[in-house]
């Protein structure tokens, strides 16, 4: 049996370009330029249950946030795969971070969402 050749995909987003109107805003927005923010009328408000200790111990930042997301489209793969790779450039002011999610359909079913990580231009 002829083994299958490797394949890769690529798919990219650039605000800069407005690629980012078709994704599911909820508690963000399209900033005029075309990057996502949060919106702060519709972002909601949530606590860190973990107190900030030195050392990364707490997951987000051990106080009050605002939470919002944005959700691409579907993106359906043009052949099988086992194994994805996201990649992300991002601006974070002080205090905020980027967390990256995933879910894979399979078949008719979907999984449950994979953290993928945590991502902040500072500590």
């Amino acid at each position: 049996m002829a083994a299958t050749p490797y394949q890769t995909g690529f798919i990219a987003w650039k605000s800069s370009k407005g690629e980012f109107k078709e994704w599911e805003l909820n508690g963000t927005q399209l900033a005029p330029d075309g990057q996502l923010v949060i919106d702060p009328s519709a972002a909601a408000f949530e606590t860190d249950p973990m107190p900030f200790m030195e050392g990364g111990i707490s997951f987000y930042n051990g106080g009050a946030f605002r939470v919002g997301e944005a959700i691409s489209p579907v993106i359906p793969s043009p052949f099988p795969l086992d194994e994805l790779v996201p990649s992300w450039n991002a601006d974070t002011p002080t205090g905020a971070w980027l967390e990256v999610g995933l879910l894979v359909r399979v078949g008719e079913r979907w999984t449950g969402w994979y953290n993928l990580g945590v991502w902040a231009a500072d500590t």
